[in-house]
């Protein structure tokens, strides 16, 4: 048996200032998952579905961020890597000497950032 579906008002529904109802049909396992979802929110899945439907360009927003955030979080672990760690560990408050124009300079290692200093120095850029 075919069911008839009722076209949708467009005009009607653009006009109207109450609440509608959307349904849809969906798993019975997505439905506990968005129900326990719910539940830990404090809210009733009617609530926490329509919240994340209304928010759904700030979920993507939120994707976007947190797919920059992992970008982010893999440069640090290169900047942060194991062989700088430890000649901060072995260096740490001791004075190094680099040479800047071809003066002899000193500097003294407190960071990762001072590791990074003074082998960017050890470079001739010019």
């Amino acid at each position: 048996m075919k069911t008839k579906w009722k076209s949708l008002d467009l005009h009607s529904l653009a006009n109207r200032t109450s609440q509608v109802v959307i349904g849809f049909k969906t798993t019975p396992q997505l439905k506990l998952k968005l129900a326990a979802e719910a539940t830990d929110k404090g809210t009733n899945i009617g609530s926490y579905v329509r919240n994340i439907i209304e928010n759904r360009e700030n979920n993507e927003i939120a994707k976007v961020l947190k797919n920059e955030n992992v970008d982010l979080k893999n440069k640090i672990s290169v900047y942060e890597n194991p062989e700088a760690k430890a000649i901060l560990v072995n260096y740490k408050g001791k004075e190094v000497d680099y040479y800047e124009n071809g003066l002899k300079k000193t500097k003294t290692i407190n960071s990762i950032d001072d590791v990074y200093f003074v082998i960017m120095k050890s470079f001739k850029t010019k």
